[in-house]
């Protein structure tokens, strides 16, 4: 960088007054008595030039140590991203065997969840089953309580065969209230409720297994009826 007699001036002697018709001394028009000689301008330009110079120097000094710390740094962190890569594969395949775990419980969990709905639509059509046989006793026993009244009236008997068919009747009802409509509510007090179904499968593990086994453990104590 060449520094001028103008920057000079107007840097370090700005009260003075001139116009400058070229770049060279002689081509300084001074509006002043006294005006700075060539060599006092010539010694402002050389110490411009020294300080600049020495500006130069510490600016590539501390390029050159900035460049240092970056590849520093570089070689810091490419040497500890080995062991975290190798700690973040052994995370990511631990995560990856949690999640298979938790998909075959939820699958082994949807089954159980089909099951029991599948077990419920056929204890539905049992009990309708159940209804319309209720309802041939019942109304067998309606059709024939005439017998009952005649022979509360006249005190005739009931035919034999009439009496074992109201029996049988009367069995049928009975037995049917017993087997059909008390099992269910039997069977779902010891059954887990859905919260807890639900809170089974967030938990999963040796939770969920357990919720597995007390199913189990009903369905065998309370085996479906037969029609």
């Amino acid at each position: 960088m060449s520094f001028s007699y103008a920057y000079i001036l107007d840097k370090y002697l700005p009260n003075i007054q001139y116009v400058m018709e070229d770049r060279t001394y002689d081509g300084i028009n001074f509006l002043c008595k006294d005006p700075p000689s060539k060599e006092l301008l010539d010694s402002f330009i050389k110490e411009e030039e020294r300080l600049n110079n020495i500006k130069k120097n510490n600016l590539s000094k501390l390029d050159d140590y900035y460049k240092e710390k970056q590849h520093q740094f570089r070689v810091e962190a490419a040497r500890q991203a080995v062991p975290l890569e190798d700690k973040l594969a052994e995370e990511y395949d631990s995560i990856i065997a949690e999640i298979h775990t938790l998909r075959l419980d939820a699958i082994d969990l949807q089954k159980s969840l089909e099951a029991k709905a599948a077990f419920e639509e056929s204890w539905l059509e049992i009990d309708k089953a159940q209804d319309k046989v209720n309802d041939e006793a019942k109304a067998y026993l309606a059709e024939t309580d005439w017998y009952v009244t005649r022979l509360q009236e006249t005190g005739l008997d009931i035919p034999l065969d009439v009496q074992e068919l109201r029996a049988r009747a009367r069995d049928t009802v009975n037995h049917g209230t017993i087997v059909y409509a008390k099992w269910r509510q039997l069977r779902d007090k010891e059954r887990p409720s859905r919260e807890e179904l639900r809170a089974a499968i967030k938990a999963g593990n040796e939770e969920l297994k357990r919720i597995k086994a007390i199913c189990e453990d009903v369905a065998i104590k309370y085996p479906r009826p037969r029609k």
